[in-house]
């Protein structure tokens, strides 16, 4: 009988495997997540500007990290909004803009945030690296003047507030990043020059690329993937679903271990009868 559990058929695990990843989805059971120093660093970061300034969100992801960094974005917008810091947000990705409203909405609703007032979202503008460079010199020359839905930048109060992306106007920045371009970007002609501290918020794949940077001091901090937005979630006390999809990640994970195991077990059980 023992030996059976080297030979478990396939179909088997991967329902069970679909079964407990979607229990814990549906239904969190808050597994403990340990934060780490470099999340810690950015919501320190983040949670000491003072209400009333501007935190600059960079939108250069789109739907493929989804699962990543929909939470970067949703828990980021909470803190700031809990915090009654203003945003303003600009996309080198041509998605960013509509990521930014879509995930913004309900955010802003649950504060009672004003679009224009309390948060802009500029959207996406051509050019990349070229765009963002303009920003530093006029934010609405480089925008063409108008918000991601086509409403002039002149005719908001935050629009007519933050007038350049520099020190003056911009308190902090933090890119969430799929790519290029990205935080790069922001370092080489913003960041630097500009002397603003930046922090960013990355899929899993390029945390290894960005620690240095972290480690330098020019970041002041970094969110690595999904793992990442879980430790921002309850840091910022606004669990959501990150911290559901790290239940999942461990607990399938977990399973795998379990049935690996299990195949060990009965191989070795044949052996011993041989």
């Amino acid at each position: 009988m023992i030996e059976r559990l080297q030979s478990i058929d396939r179909r088997i695990i991967y329902v069970l495997l679909i079964l407990v990843i979607a229990l814990a989805l549906l239904k969190p059971i808050g597994l403990p997540v340990k934060v780490g120093p470099m999340t810690k660093s950015m919501y320190d970061a983040v949670d000491a500007l003072p209400a009333g300034s501007v935190l600059w969100i960079g939108m250069d992801f789109n739907q493929s990290s989804k699962a990543e960094q929909y939470p970067m974005l949703s828990v980021i917008l909470d803190h700031a909004f809990r915090k009654n810091v203003k945003v303003v947000s600009f996309a080198m990705w041509p998605n960013g803009g509509q990521i930014f409203d879509q995930l913004a909405a309900p955010v802003a609703k649950k504060y009672n945030k004003q679009d224009g007032v309390d948060y802009l979202n500029i959207g996406y503008k051509p050019g990349g690296s070229v765009a963002l460079r303009a920003m530093v010199t006029d934010i609405n020359t480089a925008a063409a003047g108008v918000d991601q839905n086509g409403k002039p930048l002149a005719s908001t109060p935050l629009g007519q507030q933050v007038k350049k992306l520099s020190k003056d106007y911009v308190g902090f920045i933090v890119d969430i990043a799929a790519g290029d371009p990205g935080t790069t970007d922001y370092l080489n002609y913003v960041s630097t020059p500009e002397k603003i501290p930046m922090a960013t918020a990355v899929v899993n794949v390029s945390v290894p690329g960005e620690m240095p940077y972290v480690q330098s001091g020019q970041y002041k901090g970094l969110m690595g993937g999904l793992r990442g937005a879980a430790e921002y979630e309850i840091l910022a006390r606004a669990p959501g679903k990150a911290a559901s999809g790290m239940d999942s990640q461990s607990l399938g994970a977990a399973l795998i271990v379990l049935f690996i195991i299990f195949g060990n077990v009965g191989y070795l059980a044949s052996r011993g009868k041989k």
